[in-house]
């Protein structure tokens, strides 16, 4: 199994995500998404949902979406 397959997103669309396109730096892209991930998994705790579920889907829209306009 090629290494590459086994992952949602190439190295490329990791690099190149919107919020870098809009000029946010890889450090803040970064503390904005451990940030938002913290939030996500306590909430579904909370919710007695599999965190995964939600964290998985959250990833997916930030490869889709900027955190240009997110407030830190």
């Amino acid at each position: 199994m090629e290494t590459e397959s086994r992952w949602l997103f190439t190295k490329e669309q990791l690099v190149n995500t919107p919020s870098r396109k809009c000029k946010v730096d890889a450090e803040t892209e970064l503390q904005i998404r451990q940030h938002t991930a913290m939030f996500i998994q306590d909430l579904a705790e909370g919710l007695r949902m599999p965190p995964f579920i939600s964290l998985g889907s959250f990833m997916e829209l930030k490869i889709l979406h900027s955190n240009s306009q997110a407030k830190s």
